[in-house]
């Protein structure tokens, strides 16, 4: 899934940010998906190991480059039974577009 976290009004711009460090457990959070669908953390939890892939900026090279590695490893993501969330502050309008042109490598 891929949110932008200034729809959830948090964590950027003068908003409150959550700090989460390797192994420890990701508090619950809501976004929008690139349909504008509010979309939880705990939607995805419990199922299969969640991976949370953060970027800064849909259609640049390097964010790109990112994207699509993920895309082109989704087969051995899935077979570690692993959901990968992309969240970036780009708009859902933004990141639909994005997900359009680069192909579906998680959950936008």
């Amino acid at each position: 899934m891929n949110y932008s976290p200034n729809y959830l009004r948090g964590g950027h711009h003068g908003y409150p940010t959550i700090t989460v460090e390797v192994g420890e457990r990701a508090p619950d959070f809501e976004l929008l998906d690139t349909e504008l669908k509010p979309r939880r953390l705990s939607e995805f939890l419990g199922k299969r190991f969640v991976a949370i892939l953060t970027f800064p900026a849909a259609f640049s090279p390097v964010c790109t480059k990112e994207l699509c590695t993920f895309r082109d490893r989704m087969a051995l993501l899935n077979k570690a039974n692993a959901e990968v969330i992309a969240i970036s502050v780009d708009t859902p309008f933004t990141l639909k577009a994005f997900k359009e042109r680069i192909g579906r490598t998680s959950h936008y």
